[in-house]
Order: structure tokens, then C-alpha cells, then sequence
């Protein structure tokens, strides 16, 4: 069973005071994907899988102060749509990308 993101990053915050994030051994061993959740105006999202030189794209714009991170969090405008994608290079070099989109929740965290 696959924690939720947002319960996930509580009991981080909880067990280790605001520490590193886990991400359970299910979604690690998942294909390569962006796992996203929101709530409050807010998203956290971690790119699962491997693969070197990660890239996130934010609303298709790059920002290249989040390269090679796992995790992310930034703000977003409530009821909004937010597209977040990962470009990757696997272990024989080859390139590839993942995506999600989602709306921006501005309430609770679901």
C-alpha cells in the first residue's frame, strides 16, 4: 500500500523534526514516475526511479536550482492546474520524461 505523500511528509516531520523524507520501498521499486499531492496552496512531489541528472519542469518552465533533487515543494495558486514534469538519463545514458498534473488544492490535504 503506497503511503500518501502528504501523511508521509507528517511523520517525517513528526519523527525526525522537519528531516529527510522516506519514500516507501513499494514506490521506489515502481516504474519511474511523479508522485504529487497538495493541500493549503502547496504541493511536495518526488520523482520515483532511477536515473542521473534529473531536471524539473514546472508548467512546462525549467528550474534549474531544483536539478538532481528526488523531492520538491513549492507554492501554488489554489484551483489551479500545475503540470510537473522530470527529464532523466537512465544508466545507458538514454533520456526520458515523466509527468503529472493536478489541480492545486487550496483547502485541506486530502
Amino acid at each position: 500500500m503506497r503511503m500518501s505523500l502528504g501523511r508521509l511528509v507528517s511523520a517525517a516531520a513528526l519523527a525526525a523534526g522537519i528531516g529527510a523524507m522516506t519514500i516507501p520501498a513499494a514506490a521506489q521499486a515502481a516504474e519511474p514516475a511523479v508522485w504529487c499531492e497538495s493541500g493549503a496552496s502547496t504541493y511536495f512531489c518526488d520523482f520515483t526511479g532511477p536515473g542521473t541528472g534529473t531536471k524539473w519542469y514546472l508548467k512546462n518552465v525549467y528550474y534549474p536550482q531544483l536539478d538532481n533533487k528526488s523531492h520538491i515543494s513549492r507554492t501554488c495558486i489554489g484551483n489551479t492546474s500545475v503540470t510537473v514534469a522530470v527529464v532523466y538519463y537512465d544508466a545507458a545514458g538514454i533520456k526520458h520524461q515523466v509527468s503529472t498534473q493536478f489541480v492545486c488544492n487550496p483547502g485541506d490535504w486530502q
